[in-house]
């Protein structure tokens, strides 16, 4: 890896350590918006109380994270 001169290598490095948590913080979002979906589909597809189906359906309208 290349260094300009006016960074050192420490930063650098906090810089790539800040990619890595931006990786991990999207792939729990998109697991997130997984279990959202697949509890989405299966309380339309079954009976289940009022009270949780209007909860998903809260949940469903605020949209992708």
């Amino acid at each position: 890896m290349r260094y300009h001169t006016h960074r050192t290598k420490l930063e650098y490095q906090k810089k790539e350590g800040r990619g890595e948590e931006e990786k991990r913080l999207h792939t729990l979002l998109m697991s997130a918006r997984l279990l959202l979906a697949t509890a989405h589909e299966w309380f339309v597809r079954r009976p289940v109380s009022s009270s949780c189906a209007q909860a998903v359906r809260e949940l469903v309208a605020l949209g992708p994270c």
